[in-house]
């Protein structure tokens, strides 16, 4: 299914401006519900994904005080125009937030772990009078990078969000990255014993 840019989803006001037009007009009523399924079914969908990939991110977390434990939006395209509208403004909200898709929760995890890495540098610097040099600097954030974007970080995400840091002070010990996904491979092929937190243990350990 293709991805909504956020660009393309239409704001509360718009939805509600179509809604008032579809109050009077069956065209326009037609219209108002393709919109409302449409945005429904994509909102869905990503919630399934970020099910998939256990993300419970902060987005996820808003849909379920919206709508319980295994949270759904409605689908319906059929009904009177207020109806119709309500459902098209909630789903439209959610798919506006930053990690109300697996894309947008990788983006703001890069943006904290980059964060983190400067938080890094700059400590390493300051407590133990060390300046990195430029390739240090670089190979830091290529480990960080490789591990942001590997299916093994996403299988770590459910350890806890402590994992970032965690990976964050591995990588200054210089641990490698490369390491640890051999150690994830061997997991997908079921030749590692234990469950992912044995991945984990067995990179941390050497």
């Amino acid at each position: 299914m293709a991805q909504f840019k956020k660009s393309s989803i239409p704001t509360v006001e718009q939805i509600e401006n179509l809604a008032l037009e579809a109050s009077k007009d069956p065209g326009k009523l037609q219209e108002l519900g393709a919109l409302a399924e449409k945005l429904g079914r994509r909102a869905n969908q990503n919630l399934r994904d970020l099910e998939k990939k256990g993300f419970e991110s902060d987005a996820y977390k808003y849909a379920k005080s919206k709508l319980g434990d295994k949270p759904r939006y409605s689908q319906a395209h059929t009904g009177d125009a207020t109806t119709l509208a309500e459902n098209a403004i909630q789903s439209a909200t959610f798919l506006r937030m930053e990690t109300s898709t697996v894309g947008g929760v990788r983006r703001k995890s890069k943006k904290g772990f980059k964060k983190l890495v400067q938080k890094t540098l700059e400590r390493e610097q300051l407590l133990k009078g060390i300046k990195l040099s430029e390739k240090e600097k670089k190979r830091r954030e290529t480990q960080m990078t490789k591990f942001l974007n590997s299916k093994a970080f996403d299988e770590l995400r459910v350890l806890g969000s402590d994992i970032i840091e965690a990976s964050a002070e591995k990588i200054e010990q210089g641990f490698n990255v490369d390491d640890l996904l051999k150690v994830f491979e061997q997991y997908e092929k079921g030749d590692l014993d234990g469950g992912i937190l044995t991945v984990w243990d067995n990179w941390v350990k050497g």
